[in-house]
């Protein structure tokens, strides 16, 4: 954030949680959960750049920082990780299960300054991304 200040460089946001996650815990158990939420985490890290940041934000919330990102970038790679996301189901002792993920995007800007501005309308705009189908990205410019 600060570097991305300093020198006026593109930050952006990605918000994202596991479409009915709820749904995994309740069915199988939370073991399943855990698996899936694992799963998820290292599919993200293998599609995000070493310099990205990927936090688990609480349950099955996550974030992910993009620094030199601008925000129609950060959105191409909220799509990817949808789709490959959606691509391939993921091995628990229930079989093997499909997952998708909804985001909501965003990007540093003056009305927008500080993080906890940009997590709240990125999980803003995923909210809005799960009023529909899963496996959507809406991107809050």
């Amino acid at each position: 954030m600060e570097r991305a200040h300093r020198f006026n460089r593109p930050l952006s946001i990605l918000f994202f949680d596991i479409d009915d996650f709820r749904n995994f815990n309740n069915t199988y158990n939370h073991s399943t959960g855990n698996i899936i939420l694992r799963a998820i985490s290292e599919r993200c890290r293998s599609i995000l750049r070493t310099m990205d940041v990927l936090a688990r934000y609480g349950g099955d919330e996550f974030v992910a920082l993009l620094p030199e990102t601008d925000i129609a970038s950060a959105e191409a790679v909220a799509r990817r990780m949808v789709e490959e996301i959606s691509a391939d189901k993921i091995a628990t002792p229930f079989g093997e299960l499909g997952v998708t993920i909804s985001f909501g995007v965003t990007a540093l800007s003056e009305e927008r300054p500080h993080l906890s501005a940009l997590i709240d309308r990125a999980n803003n705009a995923e909210h809005q991304a799960k009023q529909g189908q899963k496996g959507i990205v809406v991107v809050a410019p």
